[in-house]
């Protein structure tokens, strides 16, 4: 109630248009639904994300963890095709820059939604602030955040630039990942709650369930009832404080995770490693996939 579908809201997002992880499959909805038309999502990359880059990237990760990195084999395939993977992320962080400089000059003064990760959205802030730039979108925009530092401190007070560079009074929060079907949404007390065909699970060190009951802090794990194409259970590689009883203050029912208790598993868990590829990481994994074909592909 209260607007018509599709939303006719320009869209703009600073990553590929297609690609086969959730966040890219996403963007057919979002022109769907939020855009109404495909000239007003505006990507950085109106391509595809390679899925046989990030393939490469999860295993030589997984086998580091062993100590094996120099025992993945490379895709013929993809080590053909490596000088156009590496000029293309040697040219990112210019591009990302300039992607957002010409958006930001055709869309000043318009309602925008805006989807990145808060370290993205503090470097384009600083720039932008640097260069004189303030309030640049309308104040109703909708900016959409989530995925943490991922290995970058951010300062307490990073929400500050960005507002006032993008001219907006929130910032909405999300948690998820590319292995759901959906997210989880930050609300006005800053918990983050769970749709209903995400069945939670906290699992101990041992990856054994906890109890469903009370708060109780271990690892994330999921079941996802929409997922179709493969198992739907999922271990993520967060842990978490999840709230089964207490109501959230906001008024939302059901079981949420703590305001400010998402962290890396590994961070708190460093022996047990690193299980999985997030999200939020990519672009520092693909760096990483590039830089080991490039030298693959040199060496005799």
């Amino acid at each position: 109630p209260g607007f018509n579908l599709p939303m006719n809201i320009d869209c703009i997002y600073p990553a590929f248009r297609h690609g086969f992880v959730s966040h890219s499959l996403v963007n057919d909805a979002i022109v769907d639904v939020i855009s109404g038309a495909e000239e007003r999502l505006h990507c950085a990359y109106p391509g595809r994300l390679s899925a046989d880059v990030m393939l490469l990237a999860a295993r030589r990760r997984a086998m580091a963890a062993k100590g094996q990195a120099d025992s993945v084999k490379v895709d013929p395939e993809v080590e053909a095709r490596h000088a156009e993977f590496v000029a293309q992320q040697r040219q990112m962080p210019i591009h990302l820059a300039s992607f957002f400089e010409n958006v930001g000059s055709r869309l000043a003064g318009r309602r925008v939604w805006i989807l990145a990760t808060p370290t993205l959205l503090l470097s384009l802030a600083e720039k932008g602030l640097n260069r004189g730039l303030r309030q640049v979108f309308a104040a109703n925009s909708v900016i959409s955040s989530g995925g943490g530092g991922k290995g970058v401190v951010l300062p307490d007070d990073w929400q500050a630039p960005v507002k006032e560079f993008l001219g907006v009074q929130k910032i909405n929060f999300i948690y998820g990942m590319s292995e759901l079907t959906s997210v989880t949404y930050g609300c006005s007390a800053e918990n983050y709650h769970i749709p209903p065909w995400l069945i939670p699970f906290m699992l101990d060190a041992d990856n054994k369930p906890l109890p469903r009951a009370g708060r109780v802090t271990g690892r994330a794990a999921f079941y996802d009832l929409l997922t179709t194409a493969r198992w739907g259970g999922f271990v993520a590689g967060d842990e978490v404080t999840l709230e089964w009883d207490d109501p959230c203050p906001c008024g939302h029912a059901g079981p949420y995770y703590v305001k400010g208790s998402i962290h890396r598993w590994s961070e708190r868990h460093a022996s047990e490693g690193e299980e999985k590829l997030s999200c939020a990481a990519v672009p520092e994994a693909y760096a990483e996939a590039l830089d080991f074909l490039t030298d693959a592909s040199v060496s005799p």
